[in-house]
C-alpha cells in the first residue's frame, strides 16, 4: 500500500514537472512570437522611413536651385539681385550660356551663380563645354588667345558676348580683398544680347578733357553704351541721336559758340553728364558755369574742407565722404546699401533760386553743415577756416530736371574728377564707379516710366574668423571627441538593458 502511494506521488511530481515544462515552452513560444511581431514592426517602420527619404530626395532634386539651395554667405555672393531676376523672368526668347570648363576645374561661385540664373527663368539654358573635347569652340564667337576655365559665352540668335573668367574677379592693389562681379558681368551680357539698342555717349573733346578709360569705360560699355568722341568745332551741334553728352574734366573752358550749341541741345530735351575739377592754374570756366547757371546751379572757387570727422577720410579734411540722397535713383542704391563715395578735392556747388519754375534740382551728394570752401587753397597752410573762406553746406553732385516740349532735359553735375580715379574707387569698394554708372543709366532711362535700371554692385569675399583661446579649444576637443560619443554609448547601454528586462 505504501509502495502504491509512493508511486502515485512520483507520477504526480512527473505530471507537475511536465506541466511546468509545457508552460515554459508555451511562454517561450509566446515571447518568440512577440519578438518576431515587434521586429517585423521595426523592419516595416525602417522601410517606410527609407521610402520617405528616397521620395523626399527625388522631389528635392526636382526643385529649382533657388528653393533647394540657401545662400548663407554674408554678402549673398551666390544670390541674384531683383534686377537680374526681373530681366531673366522677362525674357521672351531662349538664351544659352555656354560654360567653358574642364571637368573637375569648376569654380564654385560661378557654378552656383549659373544655377541661380538657370532656375530664375524658363528661357535660360546653361550648357557645359569642355575645351579638351571642343578646343576651337570659342573661335566661332571671335574669341582669340587663351580661353581660361570658367569663362562664359552668352548667346541669343546672332548676338553673343564673351565673358573671360578673369573679368569676374578683381582684387585691391595690395591684394587684401577680393570681389566677385559675376552677376554684373552676366546680367550686362544678357542685356547686350537681348537688346538691339547700343546707345552712343558723345564725349566732348578739344579742351583737354580726360579720357574715360579702365574699369569705368569697360563698365559703361558693359551697359551696352558706345563712347564716341565729339568735336563741336567740326560737328557744329550736339547730335540728337545720342544717349547724352559727356564733358569729362576739361582743362580749359568751352567757347561762347560751344556754350550756345550745348544750351540749344539741352533746351531740345538733351542730356548732359558734367564732371569738373578745380583748376590748379586758376583757369576760369566761365562758359561752362553759365550753362549750369541757366539751370540754377553755380560753383564756388576753391576746394571744400570738412570739419565733421564723419564726412572725411584719412585724417585729411579734403578727402570728402559726402552724405548721399536716399531718395533719388542715382544715389539711393548706394545710400540704402551702406556704400560711400570718396571725393578727394572737390568744388562746392550751390543751388540758387530756380531761373524757371519748371527746373527741379536734387542734391545727390552734400557736405555737412560745418564744411567750408577754402579760396586760397593753392597756398593753404592750415585746415582751419580763415577769413575769406565761404561757409557751407555745399552740394558736391546735383541732378537737374526740366520738362520741355520734346521730352525732358536732364543733367548730372559732379564737382570732382577724382570720382573717376581707379585708386580712389578701390578705397570705397567701387562706390564711385557705381555712382557714376547710376548717373549714366539714369540719364539714358530718365524719360522712361519706372526710371532707370541701377547697376549691380560687385560682391566682396569677406570671411570672418573665429578666434578662441587654447583652453576653449581644448575643452571643445574633449567635448567633441570624448563626452558626446560616451553619452551616446551610455544611452545605448541603458536602452538595451531596459528592453532586456521587460
Amino acid at each position: 500500500m505504501a509502495e502504491r502511494k509512493d508511486l502515485d506521488k512520483i507520477n504526480q511530481q512527473d505530471d507537475t514537472k511536465a506541466e511546468l515544462e509545457h508552460e515554459k515552452a508555451s511562454n517561450a513560444r509566446s515571447r518568440d512570437k512577440k519578438t518576431l511581431r515587434v521586429g517585423g514592426y521595426s523592419v516595416l517602420a525602417c522601410l517606410i522611413v527609407l521610402a520617405i527619404c528616397v521620395v523626399v530626395n527625388i522631389l528635392a532634386d526636382k526643385l529649382p536651385t533657388s528653393v533647394a539651395s540657401l545662400d548663407l554667405s554674408s554678402n549673398k555672393v551666390y544670390s541674384l539681385s531683383d534686377e537680374s531676376r526681373d530681366l531673366v523672368k522677362g525674357l521672351e526668347e531662349d538664351v544659352t550660356i555656354y560654360w567653358l570648363v574642364q571637368h573637375g576645374k569648376e569654380d564654385v561661385p560661378v557654378e552656383k551663380l549659373l544655377e541661380r540664373y538657370e532656375s530664375a527663368g524658363k528661357h535660360i539654358a546653361v550648357k557645359r563645354i569642355d575645351p579638351d573635347v571642343y578646343p576651337n569652340f570659342a573661335e566661332q564667337y571671335s574669341v582669340s588667345g587663351t580661353v581660361y576655365n570658367n569663362s562664359l559665352v552668352i548667346e541669343k540668335g546672332n548676338a553673343s558676348r564673351y565673358i573671360p573668367y578673369q573679368d569676374m574677379y578683381s582684387s585691391s592693389n595690395n591684394g587684401s580683398s577680393m570681389t566677385f562681379a559675376g552677376e554684373s558681368e552676366i546680367t550686362a551680357a544678357l542685356r547686350y544680347v537681348t537688346s538691339g539698342e547700343h546707345p552712343v555717349i558723345y564725349s566732348l573733346t578739344g579742351h583737354g578733357e580726360a579720357v574715360l578709360e579702365g574699369t569705368f569705360r569697360s563698365s559703361v560699355e558693359g551697359q551696352n553704351f558706345t563712347v564716341t568722341n565729339l568735336s563741336l568745332l567740326t560737328e557744329g551741334a550736339v547730335p540728337q541721336d545720342g544717349a547724352f553728352l559727356l564733358i569729362n574734366t576739361p582743362s580749359t573752358d568751352i567757347s561762347s559758340e560751344e556754350k550756345g550749341m550745348i544750351l540749344n541741345y539741352l533746351k531740345e530735351g538733351g542730356k548732359l553728364l558734367l564732371v569738373t575739377d578745380v583748376a590748379q592754374d586758376g583757369t576760369e570756366f566761365t562758359n561752362i558755369n553759365e550753362v549750369m547757371a541757366d539751370y540754377g546751379v553755380t560753383s564756388r572757387n576753391g576746394i571744400v574742407l570738412e570739419q565733421n570727422p564723419a564726412n572725411y577720410a584719412s585724417n585729411m579734411p579734403y578727402f570728402l565722404l559726402p552724405d548721399l540722397d536716399a531718395a533719388h535713383a542715382v544715389s539711393a542704391p548706394l545710400a540704402n546699401g551702406g556704400y560711400r563715395v570718396l571725393l578727394p578735392i572737390a568744388q562746392g556747388l550751390t543751388v540758387e533760386d530756380a531761373p524757371r519754375e519748371s527746373v527741379s534740382v536734387s542734391k545727390l551728394m552734400t557736405t555737412s553743415d560745418s564744411a567750408f570752401s577754402k579760396t586760397s587753397w593753392m597756398e593753404m597752410s592750415t585746415y582751419e577756416k580763415e577769413e575769406g573762406d565761404t561757409d557751407g553746406p555745399f552740394a558736391l553732385a546735383v541732378a537737374v530736371t526740366e520738362p520741355v516740349e520734346n521730352g525732358e532735359t536732364d543733367i548730372v553735375w559732379i564737382s570732382s574728377g577724382a570720382i573717376l580715379d581707379e585708386t580712389v574707387n578701390e578705397q570705397v569698394s567701387g562706390g564711385n564707379q557705381d555712382f557714376f554708372l547710376n548717373a549714366v543709366t539714369w540719364l539714358y532711362h530718365s524719360d522712361e516710366e519706372g526710371g532707370p535700371s541701377t547697376t549691380i554692385h560687385a560682391k566682396a569675399f569677406d570671411y570672418g574668423q573665429l578666434t578662441m583661446s587654447s583652453a576653449t579649444g581644448s575643452a571643445l576637443a574633449v567635448l567633441m571627441i570624448f563626452v558626446i560619443p560616451l553619452g551616446f554609448i551610455l544611452t545605448g547601454v541603458v536602452v538595451r538593458n531596459r528592453r532586456k528586462h521587460r
